[in-house]
């Protein structure tokens, strides 16, 4: 028989909170995507599944009807199918669901909650294990420990969501000084085994990762020993280990890196995927520097410099189209937001925009791209006051246009009423135009459009504690379209300190209300 692996998500997103306060009356059916397995090959084509609901995990009676979906169409191992079982089938007790593909039945079932996120591994051989969060609130848990990042010295920390849709979180061990790896075990982070990528020397701080060639990740980061930019490669989707490299090793560089997956059309490269493409700063020149890797391994590396004017580049976050690069980015000379738009993979084509001339601008910035690739950025407006704020930046025009984004829109969403520092995190939800900033301590803004023009605020929605370290924070949307938000910190009456795994129980991360 052949051995079929099927991993899963359960998006159970109810009409009333998927729609608004105008919604229509709550449905009862469900979307179900996963991913297949067959043979140890991601599976293509078409496939017979069939589902039936029990009251138990193994043995018991069926519950309601047989569903069976036949020709679903799995392309490279992801299929979603729609799944109605009725209203009596949900009476409160409890529910596992039961999957065959073809001839073959999963085991075990899967359990199924009232909540509107599940997700389990399951084969016909083993299974993983089903995780659930409430709706209206947030699941916290320690992923780097604090015997590890100690809490009075700030880390730096990166995180993606790997191919099987779990967590992977990059961060520097300050206590060893290390680059490792917290590989989360389900959705939420309540589970997870950690590895060392690299402890040559003092190595891993300005950490970024993303998903290369293959779904490999691949992590830039600093060696501060030799003052090179490095790179990591792991071996396998999960990260069971990697091949790390000096990538650029003249003077002292590779501070603040920002690396992101080149996934356009590329000619000739293994799946429409070249290496990856990083943007850091040069701390011997004060240059904001782009290095394109050429390969999976970035062993021939390319780079130039972006912007050389004055003591430009640090905190570059960088986003990729297919085509053009665009780095948002500070100018520490005169602090102030600047934007480098590139008009190819290699950064040929170099225009800069100053995007906000407001004093003490452009610290920490965040970058999403709106599906007409128009750069959306939150950064921090930091003169160590009361006024300091976090602002929302919409860039106006078209790529083609030669005035894009000469006359950005600017919204200020918080203002801070304490001398820390902000360091935002802005994701792109649902249709991508609808952004949620994180403040990286205690603030949601959940927009409700691209213009950022309306949006609550809820101060203290995710639950972090009341003392926190001043460090880089980082956020990335799950497998489940919910928000992941990662901090370091603790609270005052003892919780663990280390870094935390915020997943969010609702779109906007909102603790109370209705869903918008």
């Amino acid at each position: 028989m052949k051995r079929i692996l099927l991993q899963l998500s359960i998006l159970l997103f109810i009409a009333l909170y998927a729609l608004g306060t105008n919604a229509a009356p709550q449905g009862t059916a469900f979307t179900y995507q996963g991913r297949l397995e067959q043979s140890g090959v991601l599976a293509s084509g078409p496939f017979d599944f069939t589902f039936r609901l029990f009251d138990a995990a193994s043995g018991s009676t069926q519950i309601g009807t047989t569903l069976t979906r036949t020709g679903v169409a799995v392309d490279q191992g992801l299929f979603t199918v729609s799944l109605d079982f009725g209203i009596a089938a949900f009476e409160g007790s409890k529910r596992f669901l039961q999957v065959t593909v073809g001839t073959t039945v999963l085991s075990p079932r899967t359990e199924l909650t009232s909540v509107p996120y599940a997700n389990a591994a399951l084969t016909s051989l083993d299974a993983g294990m089903a995780q659930s969060i409430a709706r209206y609130g947030a699941s916290n848990h320690v992923v780097a420990p604090e015997s590890e990042v100690t809490p009075s010295t700030p880390s730096w920390f990166s995180v993606v969501i790997g191919a099987d849709g779990l967590p992977i979180i990059a961060y520097y061990a300050v206590a060893t000084l290390d680059l490792k790896l917290a590989i989360c075990d389900d959705p939420v982070c309540s589970t997870l085994h950690s590895i060392t990528l690299d402890s040559a020397g003092d190595v891993g701080d300005f950490n970024s990762i993303a998903l290369g060639v293959l779904d490999r990740p691949v992590i830039s980061y600093y060696d501060r020993t030799n003052g090179d930019l490095k790179f990591a490669r792991c071996v396998d989707p999960q990260c069971s280990s990697a091949t790390t490299s000096a990538i650029d090793t003249l003077g002292d560089t590779g501070q603040f890196t920002s690396i992101t997956a080149m996934n356009g059309s590329v000619a000739g490269l293994e799946g429409n995927r070249a290496g990856p493409l990083i943007a850091y700063y040069d701390n011997s020149n004060d240059d904001l520097r782009f290095l394109r890797c050429l390969d999976a391994d970035c062993a021939s590396p390319t780079g130039v410099v972006i912007d050389g004017t004055g003591d430009v580049g640090q905190w570059p976050a960088i986003a990729f189209d297919g085509q053009r690069v665009q780095i948002a980015y500070q100018d520490v000379t005169n602090k102030r937001l600047k934007l480098a738009v590139c008009s190819t993979s290699s950064c040929s084509g170099i225009i800069l925009r100053t995007l906000d001339s407001a004093p003490n601008s452009g610290f920490a910035p965040s970058i999403a791209l709106t599906p007409a690739n128009r750069a959306v950025i939150a950064a921090t407006r930091f003169n160590g006051t009361s006024t300091n704020e976090i602002i929302y930046v919409q860039c106006n025009g078209t790529l083609a246009n030669s005035a894009y984004c000469d006359t950005p829109t600017l919204t200020p969403l918080f203002n801070s009423s304490s001398a820390a520092m902000r360091m935002p995190q802005l994701l792109l939800r649902g249709d991508g135009v609808a952004p949620l900033v994180w403040d990286g301590q205690f603030n949601i803004a959940g927009c409700e459009d691209t213009s950022c023009a309306a949006f609550g605020t809820r101060s203290g929605a995710v639950g972090i504690g009341a003392t926190l370290v001043v460090s880089r924070s980082a956020a990335t949307l799950g497998a489940d379209g919910l928000p992941l938000l990662l901090v370091q910190g603790g609270a005052l009456d003892g919780t663990p300190r280390g870094i935390k795994a915020i997943h969010c129980a609702s779109p906007s991360c909102r603790t109370y209300g209705r869903e918008r």
